[in-house]
């Protein structure tokens, strides 16, 4: 009886183990914090103005002054139409204007010729979006090629 006693112990601890291990799922970790080598944040700095004049025409809905940031070589073409129909019609329908945003080190790739920025931004409707802005050199000059705005799940 002893014995028939200590396997139902036994018994009743592996499965009380067994359950907390199905429900304490952890979280996943999140990556720490890069800080950035200052040369890095200086080679983002001309990326970073070339985005910043896309967000304030982007605010402004100038769609000239926003196409005028982007290469010929964007695809889809920049052109007024695709501004009123993507980032007018469904961005800005959906997020609201851009209000801020931090460079996301660990994405970000600051090539003076094919640079990446990706920032942590922030909407008046929406608080978390990701931004991620290709850029490319085109006649000297940094253009973008892609801007893409993609809202987080806040839940």
């Amino acid at each position: 009886m002893k014995r028939f006693a200590l396997h139902l112990a036994l018994a009743f601890a592996i499965a009380a183990i067994a359950a907390l291990a199905q429900t304490a799922t952890p979280k996943p970790a999140t990556p720490a914090p890069v800080t950035p080598d200052p040369k890095i944040v200086e080679k983002s700095q001309p990326l970073e103005a070339v985005l910043d004049r896309a967000l304030t025409a982007y605010n402004e809905s100038d769609a000239a002054a926003f196409v005028a940031g982007f290469s010929q070589s964007a695809t889809p073409p920049a052109t007024a139409e695709i501004f009123q129909t993507i980032y007018e019609g469904i961005y800005k329908a959906d997020l609201g204007n851009y209000v801020s945003r931090k460079l996301n080190w660990n994405e970000t790739t600051p090539d003076a010729d094919r640079g990446l920025l990706v920032c942590d931004a922030k909407f008046e409707k929406a608080p978390k979006v990701k931004v991620s802005a290709n850029f490319t050199r085109e006649n000297g000059a940094l253009k973008l090629v892609q801007l893409r705005f993609e809202k987080s799940d806040t839940k």
